[in-house]
């Protein structure tokens, strides 16, 4: 009780009367947390839109990716 005392209104919302299935499971959560795969693909895009917007070229932001996933920043 005391964990659930200290969630916000929104988050017991969100946790206890979001959509079930048939067996009465809560469905996943549509937006809030994202996966590993999710996660990368996110910042993979972000590389390459702040790449462009340096007016880097494709190959050189490529680069980027693959040095930023040898070093592992993505």
């Amino acid at each position: 009780m005391d964990q659930v005392a200290s969630l916000t209104p929104r988050q017991i919302y969100f946790l206890y009367y979001r959509e079930r299935d048939k067996q009465g499971k809560p469905k996943p959560l549509p937006y809030y947390f994202l996966d590993e795969k999710q996660e990368r693909e996110s910042k993979i895009e972000y590389f390459r839109l702040f790449g462009a917007q340096l007016g880097k070229s494709p190959e050189e932001i490529e680069k980027l990716i693959q040095d930023a996933i040898a070093n592992g920043s993505i």
